[in-house]
């Protein structure tokens, strides 16, 4: 980026040409595009001529085949408590009120807030507040055709934003919007093909999303405190000392429940994390000590640094398994006995002292090594529902993807499906 606003400066300095200038990460525009009707939105994919359709069908303006009306606006105040969803700026259902203003298949774009523009589809009675509906006018067109068609295209959807505080998509914006419009029987073929897909993605979200190891404790195992068997490390280090990439694992990396990573935790610039951190090495236990209600257990598959807000706990002995002890801490009835001993109103936390004095079952090594392998298996398997979930996903871009492009284009990855 920094080379092409080089280039692009060093020209218009220079009084050469700009017109040839082609950037490849940005694009140039007048100002007075960018001033049209007063939005001064600098939003790139707006200006994107690119953004012309290579279809082999015919293409339309979504008012033209479609109707775009907004919600009705209400209060949390005028909310009357009931079983219809009402749906307004947000990803989910901001509340429930006793009655719906549309039924049967509809879209729904959110109009304001930190998610304008985003995609919705619903086969159920809503009551739409803060987000516009788009409904086919004629059966040229199948609801469910048109919500996958656009959220093909959600980074798009989401560039028809306008102002800076409380962003808005506009009812305008969406009607000049233009999509494929393939035969009925083609549309019909494509919406079949992908919800065979999301059948079998929601069974495999259900194991991904409910799988939870169970470790049935023998009353013949002997119980022990923490302390017998683990230690806590107090091996600190100072970010800025350290050179070149490194792992950093704060409690917003570790997900709840699960024992898995929700986010990328290497970074570049070690020096952006400030203050002394915790040390901890492959095979350590990280346990989320602030507001242990979440459940944040995390098994370290390398060394690296976290924050202090985490106890790196590791093994006294060689009897213990820490792969064992993970799912250990991170089970029910483990938490529950963590919850009895949280001190901290506003910022609940457990200490070290408390947490040493817990008791745990200590099972023969060979037993502890016979329950990690049968977990290790039965984690496979939901690491190959996870797999499947993506790769069906793929299929169901591919699936819309080909309305958008002609036959015999060079096939391009898509862009992702946002929420």
């Amino acid at each position: 980026v920094r080379a092409e606003l080089g280039e692009y400066l060093r020209r218009l300095r220079a009084g050469e040409a700009v017109v040839d200038f082609a950037p490849t990460l940005g694009l140039v525009v007048k100002k007075e595009r960018v001033a049209e009707g007063g939005e001064y939105n600098l939003s790139g994919e707006r200006y994107r001529e690119s953004k012309l359709i290579n279809s082999q069908f015919k293409v339309v303006a979504l008012g033209e085949v479609c109707e775009i009306r907004k919600g009705t606006a209400i209060t949390r105040k005028e909310v009357v408590e009931g079983p219809i969803p009402v749906i307004a700026g947000g990803q989910k259902p901001s509340a429930f009120h006793y009655e719906a203003n549309r039924t049967g298949e509809t879209v729904t774009v959110s109009a304001s807030g930190a998610y304008a523009g985003f995609i919705a589809y619903f086969n159920e009675p809503i009551f739409v507040s803060d987000c516009s509906t788009i409904k086919p006018k004629d059966e040229r067109l199948i609801s469910a055709f048109v919500f996958h068609a656009l959220k093909f295209k959600q980074s798009e959807i989401y560039a028809l934003q306008v102002g800076m505080g409380q962003p808005h998509v506009y009812p305008k914006d969406l009607s000049s919007f233009q999509i494929p419009l393939p035969p009925l029987e083609v549309q019909q073929k494509i919406v079949a093909e992908i919800e065979g897909y999301q059948r079998v993605i929601e069974g495999a979200r259900a194991v991904v999303e409910n799988y939870r190891p169970q470790i049935v404790i023998d009353p013949g195992w002997p119980m022990v405190k923490v302390k017998d068997v683990f230690y806590r490390s107090r091996e600190t280090v100072l970010p800025d000392s350290l050179v070149g990439s490194s792992t950093y694992i704060g409690l917003e990396h570790i997900s709840q429940a699960t024992g898995q990573l929700m986010k990328e935790p290497t970074i570049d610039d070690p020096a952006q994390i400030k203050s002394l951190k915790n040390v901890f090495y492959k095979g350590d236990i990280l346990y989320g000590r602030l507001r242990p209600n979440l459940n944040k257990v995390w098994l370290a598959d390398c060394r690296g640094f976290c924050s202090t807000d985490i106890l790196v706990i590791k093994p006294a002995n060689d009897d213990v398994l820490s792969s064992l002890y993970a799912h250990i801490f991170r089970s029910d009835t483990f938490n529950e006995a963590v919850l009895r001993r949280v001190t901290g109103a506003q910022l609940p936390r457990i200490s070290w002292k408390q947490f040493e004095n817990l008791d745990i079952p200590l099972p023969p090594l060979v037993t502890q090594k016979a329950i990690v392998a049968e977990i290790e298996t039965e984690q496979a398997l939901v690491d190959g529902n996870r797999e499947l979930i993506e790769r069906l996903e793929e299929k169901i871009r591919d699936a819309v993807g080909r309305v958008w492009k002609s036959r015999g284009a060079k096939r391009e990855k898509p862009t992702p499906n946002v929420g």
